[in-house]
């Protein structure tokens, strides 16, 4: 009888771990990253100027992103995202943009946290959907900074 006890609590013991292990890995996707951009960029709603920006999720809704200037002092935009997924993970930043190579800036489209399968991709408008569908588009990779500070990449 205390044998099967045993066995009970230690089972209790490790699905109360697994539960945690899984909550944890999804917070790991809610972080914030900042990122530079070379050129302006379009958003939904509008362009930010090239520069650095910090990307920070909301507390109250993680489809919800809010981009800040580089010293996360100023708000830039609050933007909506839904999730992406991918495959195959990367240990960079890796952000994908579209295009054309007329000057019109680019759109930010998505992009995955360092060694997530998860990642956040931007809501447009219908017609700015359907032009992002039509660009080109192209993935840029980041790095991490080792003191687990945000993400930049380019």
């Amino acid at each position: 009888m205390r044998i099967r006890r045993l066995y009970i609590v230690i089972g209790f013991v490790l699905a109360f771990g697994m539960f945690l292990g899984i909550v944890a890995f999804a917070q790991d996707t809610n972080q914030g990253m900042t990122i530079k951009f070379s050129a302006p960029v379009q958003i939904p709603g509008g362009v930010l100027p090239a520069g650095t920006y910090q990307f920070k999720p909301t507390e109250s809704d993680e489809n919800v992103v809010q981009v800040f200037n580089d010293a996360g002092t100023r708000l830039s935009a609050t933007l909506p995202t839904t999730a992406a997924e991918r495959s195959i993970t990367d240990e960079d930043l890796v952000v994908t943009v579209a295009g054309w190579e007329s000057g019109a800036p680019s759109y930010l489209v998505k992009w995955f946290y360092p060694g997530s399968l998860v990642g956040r991709e931007l809501v447009y408008s219908a017609e700015q959907e359907q032009q992002v569908a039509q660009a080109a588009s192209r993935t840029s990779l980041g790095t991490q900074v080792p003191d687990g500070t945000p993400v930049r990449g380019n």
